[in-house]
């Protein structure tokens, strides 16, 4: 029979485990509106075209100037600000994002904006 945690063990470590999520999870802050995040080398600023793979699920890149590649994770309340994926396939963008942690390939998109045409 596995061991049982008590109770008053079991809470502090839930709490431990939710307070270090939440830190990992929150973006950091720019000191001012044209510092762009510079105390989180994470943080990224991307060019290039918006493609998406279609199958079971989408998949999103974006493809810089060289013909690289980059796997993006969006949110779909960042895609609704611009009216759903269809309406970005194949147009120049540009994106701030967070790398995504060792292991796992891409960024992940904080936002989008349509570069001029």
């Amino acid at each position: 029979m596995p061991p049982i945690i008590s109770i008053r063990l079991a809470a502090p470590i839930m709490a431990l485990l939710l307070l270090a999520c939440g830190r990992s999870a929150a973006p950091a802050r720019a000191s001012s509106p044209g510092q762009a995040h510079n105390a989180d080398s994470s943080v990224v600023q991307l060019s290039g075209a918006f493609h998406i793979v279609w199958g079971d699920t989408p998949k999103y890149f974006l493809v810089d100037a060289g013909g690289r590649p980059t796997s993006l994770v969006i949110s779909p309340d960042v895609l609704e600000r611009h009216k759903g994926a269809r309406s970005l396939d194949r147009k120049r963008i540009s994106l701030t994002g967070l790398r995504m942690p060792a292991g796992a390939a891409g960024v992940r998109v904080l936002s989008i904006t349509l570069d001029p045409a």
